[in-house]
């Protein structure tokens, strides 16, 4: 394993430095090693090597995907107390850790160390962040964040729209959800399939049949107007 190579490099008197220790750490995060890791991130402190942003980031990452938010969270703050260079990948990996335990409260104050330390956030931060909300069922956030995302001029994606939209219809604030599934069929974003099934199921299960209706309405519009655009070009080139 990782752990080994590096305790067998230490053993045979061989160097071990940031790079070699960050290597075996990125490792551990593929076999989602999460203890290890942080054994790692300790024998480095106990064998005098710095630990860098690369190593922050990987150890982050890798209590992310264990589902280990709390550690996730406690790096994170650690981190920003050093005078290390934070970027997006850093906050996204622990804010992605709260939001898939539940946890939105904590992604919400790992997004806020972010602004302080004037990190800008991105399309992946800004989808954990509203996904988080989503879960907690918060949807007044999820929809705020979603509005703050578009006045920030971050791009969505269908991540994005689909934790929206999910968090308004469990808040039954259909005209809400509504409008943000109205903006995603007219964005460049595919539509996605998921998010198109889940509303209209929704829709069904309550018994709005209007909005239902209105939710095809919108796919079909969106289809067509699409299919136009693409044929456009062709259309004028045979005209020439």
């Amino acid at each position: 394993s990782a752990l080994k190579f590096i305790s067998l490099m230490m053993q045979s008197a061989v160097e071990s430095d940031a790079l070699a220790f960050n290597a075996a750490i990125s490792a551990c995060e593929n076999d989602d090693a999460w203890e290890k890791a942080l054994q790692l991130c300790s024998l480095m402190l106990r064998s005098s090597v710095e630990l860098d942003a690369s190593t922050f980031n990987a150890v982050i990452s890798t209590c992310g995907k264990g589902s280990k938010w709390g550690k996730a969270v406690q790096l994170v703050a650690e981190m920003s107390r050093t005078q290390l260079e934070t970027c997006p990948i850093t906050f996204g990996a622990a804010i992605s850790a709260c939001e898939k335990a539940g946890e939105w409260e904590h992604a919400l104050h790992v997004f806020d160390i972010m602004a302080q330390r004037e990190v800008q956030a991105n399309t992946i931060t800004f989808s954990a962040k509203i996904s988080a909300c989503e879960k907690g069922g918060q949807w007044e956030k999820a929809l705020h964040f979603y509005n703050v995302m578009m006045q920030c001029r971050v791009e969505s994606n269908a991540i994005t729209f689909g934790a929206v939209i999910s968090a308004c219809m469990k808040g039954d604030e259909w005209e809400q959800a509504l409008k943000c599934f109205t903006a995603m069929a007219h964005s460049s974003i595919e539509t996605d399939t998921i998010v198109c099934s889940t509303a209209i199921s929704a829709c069904d299960e309550v018994g709005r049949s209007e909005d239902t209706l209105q939710l095809i309405r919108v796919m079909m519009q969106c289809h067509v107007t699409r299919l136009l655009s693409a044929l456009r070009p062709s259309h004028a080139r045979s005209r020439l």
